[in-house]
């Protein structure tokens, strides 16, 4: 019988965010996220093949938030839509630093163009 699963793929994904958040991009370690869910690395990776594919979700994820915080922004109403934009990006970057950085301050020369497509797809789809 297989072991029972300790945490699902978003409490994962999740945990994994609030590693970046507290110790940048570099913090998200396999070990690190072992301490914040309280467990050893084992069961991280019986859901998720490496530490690519965690943070392949966490940078899906932290655009999902992006995206979420520019929605309230234009649905608040409070400055024109092209001002908006705008105001959500500086927000974003004052109250979510490293998340800012993940997204926005990364080194992308090594990405692969039909990575970031696929990254794109899955952002519509969340």
């Amino acid at each position: 019988m297989p072991p029972k699963v300790m945490f699902t793929r978003e409490e994962i994904i999740a945990a994994a965010l609030d590693a970046v958040r507290e110790g940048g991009v570099s913090g998200l370690t396999a070990r690190s996220l072992a301490a914040k869910l309280g467990c050893s690395p084992k069961p991280v990776f019986g859901l998720f093949k490496s530490m690519d594919e965690v943070q392949s979700g966490v940078l899906i994820a932290a655009n999902a938030l992006y995206e979420k915080r520019m929605e309230e922004e234009l649905s608040a109403g409070r400055f024109p839509p092209y001002k908006c934009t705008g105001m959500a990006y500086i927000r974003f970057a004052r109250e979510e630093k490293e998340l800012f950085k993940l997204l926005f301050m990364r080194d992308r020369k090594s990405e692969d163009q039909r990575e970031r497509g696929q990254e794109d797809k899955l952002v519509e789809i969340i």
